[in-house]
């Protein structure tokens, strides 16, 4: 039936149209076509509809006509009935509906809705604000309406899920920006980018001192140059991420200082603004600043006042786009580190050959710097990570030509910890795994990570420890699982001898190995009572890891995979709720992100997860299928019932028409059941998927 009708109904006109119990499982496009102007009131109550149209769900003006969707009796996800719920409160909707709504469901709903009348009535009140000396002007009515409009779609998308979605003003006035909020709507706002954006240095202040959850604050481009930081930065306890981008400032130690007083500041760019006087960064040894970008100020020489901060603070420094032409001995010396390293990038700066060549063929595994530079191909050919590395006590390998015949030997001494009293236990279990060949690979990866990011860093050399000898602990449990992590471990491993992988891809395939170990800890620790909960829970989070790495590598192009697989996952660890996420990466800066790339991977992530991408990926999982097949044993068994007497229908029927039953057309008759079979079948779980999300989300 819905799949019928392709024609052109717009002459059709009713009153009301019934498509109830149909089996429609998807909504049909040529229903669409024809609400809602050409029907009053449709039911597709008690049909297989699992998810909307996002045009149904965005729900346009239409202050002519109306359409009443009844949608009772289908297994729509919570985020489908928060969507349809929230968009229909709008005056001039197309549509209204009637959705089968859970009680916390709908609680959810009535605060999302009172928080939106809430804001609506401040955005109005302040629309036609006027004062006793003026009448307010068309123009400002109308830029406070676009104003509106935009906090509205904020407001909007952050009920519905997206609460790392940026605030975005550009080209815009701060005097026309309400005064006075909610309190709910500033503490909604995590990211806030503003762009050519024209205010006072009291209007800035007053903006950001209200935002007291903000946690990344991005400035590009100026209408008027940034003549004074907004004190309110200081008052932010979530500020992390500080963009001034193209502010038309001069970078003086007066700055510094003041960003010296951002305790939890993380990242720091100041990308095309200019440099004036600084005499040294030591104050941002306070904060806990990893990245600093100086592209584009206008550097003619090495920057000597960041030399106290690398690499003992700064994972990453930028320094693209400049007119440096020389590097100082000391950073071309290089030295060994192994508790810290910094990535500096050199891009589109006019270095000399000579200091190109010598920064090149210092970097080594264990050396203090990587650079990042416009290498010419000569040097660029030049196999040169392991070369002259005889200074190198932490090296894995002494030279070229003894790398694959020498290798030093992997032991559990960088693993373990004397004051730890689980050390001497964790020793044994090392040199019982040592004992079988086929775990030699696993342990030799594993002794690659002393190359990471994560071990070098003193910081989180504990937490990989700890996370080392989880995974180690599973596999003494279960040889099998060892020999596959041993096979995984094989490929890594040759790539990173032969120079082909970076110690952040190592990292990535030990974080593989640890997601494997996750999910099978997960479903052996599961409490019965909240076996469904914690399973769903898994499962959403396996997802949004699975989605962010099909992002990365669509979006990888001429990029390292493994850097931006990486980079991805660290960003987004902790809002996405990734399982056991990696700390840190080296070469973060090697990943080249674009502006707006993590926000657009976020993006696709959340929105598969509230619809079609998340259903297809629970019913590849077998724990989820055999979770829904025990907990609703009476609904499959119904289906393989009807599935069994249509199959003895059948042979019956040709036995009775004494045809054999290997003539084709019953062959092609079991084909058509068995597919009608496993698409029930697939009906019914992702319907029990979206009921256990609504009871569970």
């Amino acid at each position: 039936m819905v799949s019928l009708l392709p024609m052109d109904l717009g002459w059709l006109h009713l009153d009301r149209l019934i498509l109830e119990r149909v089996g429609m499982h998807r909504w049909p496009s040529w229903l669409t076509d024809i609400i809602p102007n050409n029907i009053r009131e449709l039911s597709v109550a008690h049909n297989n509809l699992t998810e909307l149209p996002d045009w149904i769900l965005d729900n346009p003006l239409n202050p002519e006509h109306q359409t009443l969707i009844d949608l009772r009796g289908n297994s729509l996800s919570r985020h489908t009935v928060m969507h349809a719920r929230i968009n229909e409160a709008v005056p001039d909707c197309s549509f209204r509906f009637l959705i089968d709504t859970p009680l916390a469901v709908q609680a959810a709903i009535n605060m999302q809705l009172r928080e939106g009348a809430e804001l609506s009535a401040a955005l109005d009140q302040w629309t036609h604000a006027s004062n006793s000396l003026a009448i307010t002007s068309e123009r400002t009515i109308e830029a406070r309406r676009e104003i509106g409009r935009i906090l509205t779609d904020h407001w909007r998308a952050f009920s519905l899920g997206q609460i790392h979605r940026p605030l975005r003003l550009e080209n815009l006035s701060l005097a026309d920006f309400p005064r006075q909020l909610p309190e709910f709507f500033y503490r909604q706002i995590r990211y806030l980018h503003l762009s050519r954006v024209t205010a006072t240095g009291s209007d800035l202040d007053q903006l950001l001192r209200r935002m007291t959850d903000l946690s990344s604050l991005v400035m590009n481009r100026h209408v008027a140059p940034l003549l004074q930081l907004p004190p309110a930065l200081l008052e932010l306890p979530s500020l992390r991420s500080l963009l001034l981008i193209d502010q038309g400032m001069v970078i003086e130690q007066k700055h510094i200082d003041f960003f010296s007083r951002i305790p939890t500041l993380a990242r720091l760019e100041l990308d095309g603004n200019r440099m004036g006087a600084i005499s040294d960064l030591s104050a941002l040894n306070n904060t806990a600043l990893n990245w600093l970008s100086l592209n584009n100020v206008g550097l003619t020489e090495w920057p000597t006042w960041v030399d106290d901060m690398i690499p003992a603070h700064l994972g990453t420094l930028l320094l693209e786009g400049n007119l440096i032409t020389d590097l100082p001995e000391h950073i071309l010396a290089n030295p060994g580190s192994e508790s810290a390293h910094t990535e500096i990038s050199l891009l589109n700066n006019p270095l000399s050959e000579d200091s190109m060549r010598r920064a090149h063929f210092s970097e080594r595994y264990g050396r203090s710097f990587t650079f990042d530079m416009d290498l010419p191909p000569e040097l660029t050919a030049m196999d040169w990570t392991e070369q002259h590395d005889s200074d190198s006590s932490i090296s894995d390998y002494e030279s070229e030509d003894s790398r694959a015949s020498t290798p030093e030997p992997v032991t559990a001494d960088p693993w373990l910890d004397d004051s730890n009293p689980l050390s001497a236990t964790r020793r044994a279990l090392w040199e019982q795994l040592e004992i079988s060949d086929h775990n030699r690979r696993l342990l030799d990866l594993i002794g690659s990570l002393r190359h990471s990011a994560d071990y070098r860093n003193t910081a989180s050399r504990a937490a990989l420890q700890e996370r080392v000898w989880r995974v180690l602990g599973a596999v003494s449990q279960d040889p099998q699982l060892g020999m596959t992590l041993s096979a995984i471990a094989e490929e890594p491993l040759r790539l990173f001898r032969d120079n082909n992988t970076c110690p952040d891809g190592i990292l990535l395939e030990f974080n593989q190995m640890e997601v494997m170990v996750f999910i099978r800890q997960s479903l052996h620790d599961v409490v019965p009572e909240q076996r469904g909960a914690l399973l769903y829970r898994l499962t959403t989070r396996l997802y949004r890891l699975s989605e962010l790495d099909a992002a990365a590598r669509e979006q990888t192009g001429g990029r390292d995979e493994a850097e931006v697989r990486l980079a991805y996952r660290i960003h987004w660890a902790s809002a996405l709720d990734l399982p056991v996420p990696p700390e840190g990466m080296l070469y973060q800066a090697h990943a080249a992100i674009r502006p707006g790339e993590f926000e657009t991977a976020l993006l696709r992530v959340q929105s598969g997860e509230q619809g079609e991408p998340f259903l297809r990926f629970a019913e590849q999982q077998d724990y989820w299928i055999n979770y829904l097949r025990e907990t609703h044993a009476g609904r499959f068994d119904a289906l393989e019932h009807l599935y069994r007497t249509d199959l003895t229908r059948l042979t019956d029927e040709f036995e009775q028409r004494n045809i054999s039953l290997d003539n084709p057309e019953y062959e092609r008759r079991i084909r058509e059941f068995e597919a009608s079979f496993k698409a029930q079948q697939t009906v019914l779980i992702r319907e029990l998927t979206n009921a256990e999300g609504l009871e569970h989300h």
